[in-house]
């Protein structure tokens, strides 16, 4: 919208700041420094939580369609789970705010974020190597692994046209494979 060149840093600090999956919800400007795509020159722009809510909502509807994909596809068992345990939300894409709040509102499911959600993955990890008896189900020559049927249709994918750093790679992990 701007053409204006902003580093990383930068823009996870606008994400926190003004993100929000909940369009609206959010208010606020922030001040941004960064380089014109066209000048070249460097500039200094507000940025209105606004413009962040329509900025990010086609990643965030990308996100919610892909978890309802996967929950279309999960076996009667982990649906039976996910009505009864919820979704964890991992990874640094369940940091920005109320992700958790548009997830519940529209699967209809139970979801919270992780207690240490940019750790939750590797801490998951560790209680697998520990407990033995449950990696058989993430071993690929298991007669069921969890993962092998995961397939995403056309639309819950997420699109080369959408820049790399608004989608995160962390997919929500099924909380009943970490119970115990």
């Amino acid at each position: 919208e701007r053409d204006l060149l902003i580093g990383w840093q930068v823009a996870e600090e606008v994400k926190f700041e003004l993100a929000s999956a909940l369009p609206f919800i959010v208010a606020g400007r922030k001040r941004v420094h960064g380089k014109s795509a066209i000048t070249g020159e460097l500039e200094e722009v507000e940025v209105a939580a606004e413009e962040v809510a329509r900025a990010i909502e086609r990643p965030i509807r990308i996100i919610v369609n892909a978890v309802r994909a996967v929950i279309e596809m999960a076996p009667p068992d982990v649906a039976a789970d996910l009505h009864q345990f919820g979704i964890v939300l991992t990874g640094g894409g369940s940091l920005v705010r109320h992700l958790d709040a548009r997830l519940r509102e529209e699967l209809r499911l139970p979801v919270a974020r992780a207690e240490r959600p940019l750790e939750a993955v590797i801490l998951g990890m560790a209680r697998l190597l520990e407990r033995p008896e449950l990696r058989e189900q993430f071993r690929a020559d298991s007669p069921s692994p969890v993962w092998a049927e995961t397939t995403l249709s056309e639309d819950a994918r997420p699109s080369l046209e959408i820049p790399i750093s608004a989608w995160t790679r962390e997919r929500p992990r099924r909380r009943h494979a970490m119970r115990g």
